[in-house]
């Protein structure tokens, strides 16, 4: 799950550059996926769920990711 921890890393990266240069609603945007990056690293790093199961079930119970 190492990809989701650098992915969240970049996202947060890319905020701080976004908001120095102005760009509010897209560094937003940037912030808001960090965070959810770094809580689904968490998640299946340390709490050990699976991430196929997690996805799998989050796409049965048709959920969109910012829901479930």
């Amino acid at each position: 799950m190492e990809i989701l921890l650098e992915k969240s890393k970049e996202n947060l990266e890319a905020a701080q550059i976004l908001q120095n240069e102005s760009y509010y609603s897209a560094s937003i945007h940037c912030s808001y996926y960090s965070c959810v990056q770094l809580m689904r690293h968490i998640l299946f790093t340390f709490h050990g769920e699976n991430e196929d199961i997690f996805d799998r079930s989050n796409k049965i119970a048709r959920k969109g990711s910012h829901n479930y």
